[in-house]
Parts: C-alpha cells; sequence; structure tokens
C-alpha cells in the first residue's frame, strides 16, 4: 500500500481517477476519498496500492485479477462491483454500502464481511454454501445462482430472488422465497 503523498497521486492520476481528495489518518497514511465514482474495470489490476477512504458513487474494479479487497473504501454512496476478479474473500471490504454489492463470478465462500443493509446483493457463481453473515433487510433482494448452496436458514427479512443448486434446503420460517 502506498503512503507517500506523490506516489498516492500518481498512482490515481495513473488510473485516471478524478475528484478526490487526500486525507491523514493514522492507520493508513493519507487515504484517498472521492467526491464521484471510481471507475478501476478491466486494467488487469492485481491489488490496489492506495486505501480509499469514502466514495460518493460507484466504485467499480470488476474485470481484474484481484485477489483481495484490501484498498477498498469503508463507505461506497452507490454501487460496489468487485465481480469478475479472482477473490475467494470479502474481507478488507466496504461496510457501508448504499445501493448495490456486486461480488459475482469470483470464488468466494463465505458472506463473512460484506456490507449491511444493501439495496440489492449480487453473488451468483461463487461457492457460498450458506447465506450466514449476511444482514439484510426488508428490501434486499439477493441473487445467489450457481453456488453450492446448503442453508439459507440463517436469512430472514430478505427477498431472495433467485438461486440454485440447492442440497437439503432449510429456510427460515420468515424467509420470502421467490426463484
Amino acid at each position: 500500500m502506498l503512503k507517500n503523498k506523490d506516489e498516492i497521486i500518481g498512482w490515481l492520476e495513473t488510473y485516471n481517477v478524478k475528484h478526490y481528495m487526500l486525507e491523514y489518518n493514522d492507520k493508513y497514511g493519507f487515504v484517498v476519498n472521492c467526491s464521484k465514482g471510481v471507475f478501476l474495470e478491466n486494467k488487469k489490476l492485481r491489488e490496489i496500492k492506495v486505501k480509499f477512504h469514502k466514495v460518493t458513487g460507484t466504485f467499480n474494479i470488476s474485470g481484474n485479477n484481484l485477489k483481495s479487497l484490501k484498498g477498498c473504501p469503508d463507505v461506497i454512496r452507490g454501487d460496489f462491483k468487485c465481480n469478475n476478479n479472482e477473490l475467494k474473500s470479502l474481507h478488507y471490504g466496504p461496510k457501508s454500502v448504499l445501493e448495490i454489492y456486486n461480488c459475482s463470478d469470483n470464488n468466494i465462500k463465505s458472506l463473512e464481511f460484506v456490507a449491511e443493509n444493501l439495496k440489492m446483493l449480487s453473488a451468483n457463481n461463487n461457492q457460498l454454501q450458506s447465506l450466514k453473515y449476511l444482514k439484510s433487510n426488508n428490501n434486499t433482494c439477493i441473487y445467489v445462482l450457481d453456488n453450492p448452496l446448503e442453508n439459507i436458514s440463517d436469512i430472514m427479512n430478505a427477498e431472495v430472488i433467485s438461486f440454485s443448486s440447492l442440497k437439503n434446503l432449510k429456510i427460515h420460517e420468515n424467509a420470502n422465497i421467490g426463484n
């Protein structure tokens, strides 16, 4: 992770990140706040070399070669797209996402560390066996196609829109299920 202010600015300019402000943080050195979206999709990134803190708008890192979400913002006031990477975990991902959280087409085994109170979660084509750790509200739409789900009994107060490949399915009595 880059800590030198000039190196951070150089990295941001290389990837055409605009509308940013650097803020000093004791833990990370300088963190990046963006007043508009950040679009780093299909850049062949293996890592995010700067620490983003807050982004207003979409934060898109899809279609890269990322194995970790280190460097991702803590707060996204818009969509978070990390689909089509090499992720096995959502560790280091955002804690708050205002709209859509798309982590489809990875190798994610658990929803531990997923942001809370999402409007929509798309986690298609991963290795999820349960929806444990998902903290949803009554308006959350969940897409989990092509996962080896065995248990969704942990979920309640959500609308599961689509799923497949269920084995010995256990569903919470308050879940509203549609397929």
